[in-house]
């Protein structure tokens, strides 16, 4: 008798990002600086879901920042931003302490990006 396994693998539809200008391998700003908080999605099937991000203090886990988006339509070549509600500040700056941080966003109770980061005293 033979058995037979097969695996599928997938990637996640979406992902998130916190970039940094100084390419650090884990990203860090200095208090006061404007962050730049991404969400990437699979735009061929995610459209007109909601989407909900959260920034939390990894140490005390509070909750600095929570908002939902409608995943847009984004056509090939063009270039859309999610619109928050509540937005996020339209300076990036969140007034978070020095500590460490995660950005995550989740489409459904099963995907879920996450990107831990950090905040410097200046």
């Amino acid at each position: 008798m033979v058995a037979g396994l097969t695996l599928v693998s997938c990637r996640a539809p979406f992902r998130t990002n916190v970039a940094d200008f100084r390419g650090a391998a884990r990203p860090s700003f200095y208090e006061g600086e404007s962050l730049n908080l991404q969400v990437g999605w699979d735009a061929k099937h995610d459209n007109g879901k909601q989407v909900g991000c959260t920034i939390v203090d990894t140490y005390t886990g509070i909750s600095e920042w929570t908002g939902t988006a409608e995943i847009p339509i984004v056509l090939p070549g063009s270039l859309k931003t999610l619109d928050f509600d509540p937005p996020l500040p339209a300076n990036g700056q969140l007034g978070l302490k020095p500590g460490e941080y995660e950005w995550a966003c989740d489409l459904d109770e099963w995907t879920v990006a996450r990107t831990q980061f950090d905040i410097r005293y200046q």
